[in-house]
């Protein structure tokens, strides 16, 4: 479900870039800030698309953190970043078996993986960044919603407008709306 919404997404980040407009500009959107910049998500009630809310909350909290940990290797030195990616690779490699194992994975496993380890160590360096943060400004990197249908709200809301109007017609001695033929 979160893959079909990412990949809608994805979606129009590949017609904007292939676009004249994109090409005028000299600008092209990325996945990774489009993600970044959703805030809610509206939906009905339905569990699955709450848990969906949930997994693309997620999603675009750890799109966030990468931003962030990408600013944090354009800002600092090699030789503060480089902890970050050393441990990642530590870890990708250790989880896959150790040296001898990630040594004999396919090329495309090794590249895919290799990826991972990035976008682990960015994600680290982000949360690095992230704790030295004023509350205000962490504030604004968590915010992300789930706003419910409105539907009982509404209908609710028009049911108790119409009690208030009845029963001031009642108080003020108005005949209120009469029923007119077809």
């Amino acid at each position: 479900m979160k893959d079909g919404w990412l990949a809608a997404v994805s979606h129009v980040a590949e017609v904007y870039n292939g676009s004249p407009l994109a090409e005028r500009c000299g600008d092209f959107l990325r996945l990774l800030a489009m993600i970044s910049w959703l805030f809610a998500m509206n939906s009905d009630h339905c569990s699955t698309e709450k848990m969906l809310a949930r997994c693309l909350g997620e999603e675009v909290h750890d799109a966030r953190l990468q931003i962030l940990g990408e600013d944090e290797v354009l800002d600092q030195p090699d030789a503060q970043t480089d902890p970050a990616f050393e441990k990642a690779q530590a870890e990708m490699v250790e989880s896959v078996g150790g040296p001898s194992a990630w040594d004999a994975l396919p090329h495309g496993e090794k590249a895919l993986k290799s990826a991972m380890i990035i976008k682990n160590a960015l994600i680290s360096l982000g949360e690095s960044a992230y704790a030295v943060l004023s509350e205000e400004d962490k504030r604004l990197l968590d915010f992300y919603i789930w706003v419910g249908c409105g539907c009982h709200k509404d209908a609710n809301s028009v049911r108790g407008g119409n009690s208030f109007m009845i029963e001031w017609w009642d108080k003020n001695g108005v005949a209120g709306p009469i029923l007119l033929a077809n």
